[in-house]
């Protein structure tokens, strides 16, 4: 095998697993916002007369195309940094 082809099976495996991170780290975060949207378990102030719920707000395309882009940014800039 040559050097390339090294290289490009590393970067394939680090977009699979950078990848594969980011779907499930986002879908954790999202289903944790649903659940407190939904189902308030957190409060700014629990101890108040009128407990106010931490108010929750999910923006999953703006949060998907971040994570997307910094995945591609990082895993480039890795597989490159040498040249």
């Amino acid at each position: 095998m040559t050097e390339r082809q090294i290289r490009a099976i590393f970067f394939l495996q680090g977009v699979i697993v950078s990848l594969l991170g980011a779907i499930f780290g986002v879908g954790l975060g999202v289903g944790i916002a649903w659940l407190q949207k939904t189902y308030p378990m957190l409060y700014i102030n629990p101890n108040a007369a009128v407990p106010i719920a931490y108010p929750m707000d999910i923006r999953l395309f703006r949060n998907c195309s971040g994570v997307f882009h910094y995945i591609c940014i990082r895993n480039y800039s890795l597989c490159y940094r040498g040249k």
